[in-house]
């Protein structure tokens, strides 16, 4: 935004990054102090970003690593 480059609409709120940049922040702050939460913020996550972006190739990969490590939660 700063460099003059459009990548969102005239009506995107610049608030918007500093939210995402302190969820960001958050699910690493998790990932690393309680990991087991990951199961709860990392679907949170992917369904807030499936509601604002739709469905993609990028929600699909976190979807999968999410499964593939409760998954191997269980088998331990």
């Amino acid at each position: 935004m700063g460099a003059g480059i459009l990548l969102y609409g005239p009506t995107y709120p610049a608030w918007r990054h500093v939210v995402m940049a302190t969820v960001d922040g958050a699910i690493s702050w998790i990932g690393f102090r309680h990991p087991v939460w990951l199961l709860v913020a990392l679907p949170a996550w992917v369904a807030e970003q499936l509601v604002v972006n739709g469905f993609g190739v990028e929600p699909a990969v976190v979807i999968a690593a999410i499964a593939a490590l409760a998954w191997e939660r269980t088998r331990v």
